[in-house]
């Protein structure tokens, strides 16, 4: 009985952001692309490693097409080294907002 209640409510909190999604008026729109626009032109290094990760996997799945498994085997890894860059990315944006917060109240106390 909660199993089913917990369903029954997960199915229609998530037809509620589906009908939400699909009830957009043409300005909510662009202020949802104007604001993933201003994240990727806002935190470039996270973008460029969410390009290098897409492009390991790629080029992963090209080698496993082609059955050359060292290929394969290569840009596994390199996704890997793209993946840890881009978390790492992730992490300083916090770490670099703190910075600039202590700085520039450095700066309001002179």
């Amino acid at each position: 009985m909660y199993v089913s209640q917990f369903i029954n409510d997960y199915h229609y909190q998530d037809n509620n952001v589906f009908v939400k999604i699909m009830n957009m008026t043409q300005d909510e729109e662009k202020k949802t692309s104007n604001r993933f626009i201003h994240k990727l032109k806002s935190e470039p290094l996270v973008t460029l490693g969410l390009i290098l990760t897409a492009s390991a996997l790629l080029g992963a799945t090209y080698g496993y097409q082609r059955g050359d498994s060292a290929t394969m085997q290569k840009f596994m890894r390199y996704r890997i080294a793209a993946q840890g860059f881009t978390v790492l990315a992730a992490m300083s944006i916090p770490i670099s907002y703190q910075v600039q917060s202590f700085l520039d109240k450095k700066k309001e106390e002179k």
